[in-house]
């Protein structure tokens, strides 16, 4: 075409295998149905309750760490 440069012709080789890396990646990361049903109900969901449920998972987990460091007490160097 008219005022590009050329292209090398393995360039657009290269390319091509390299999206078809990317999309083999992609398929063998989502194949496992339970995190793919997982993923479309995330995309589904409501952001402010995804919001909501955050901060909530966010409160627990310090309390959790509180009451575990509580229970446990401070933990001493072994060696």
């Amino acid at each position: 075409m008219l005022g590009q440069t050329p292209q090398h012709p393995n360039k657009e080789k290269k390319l091509g295998k390299r999206i078809k890396r990317v999309l083999r990646n992609a398929r063998r990361l989502t194949t496992d149905s339970k995190l793919l049903n997982w993923i479309n109900e995330a995309l589904d969901a409501d952001h402010g309750y995804l919001n909501l449920h955050h901060k909530m998972m966010q409160a627990n987990w310090h309390q959790y760490i509180k009451c575990t460091s509580m229970r446990v007490g401070t933990l001493s160097n072994i060696g």
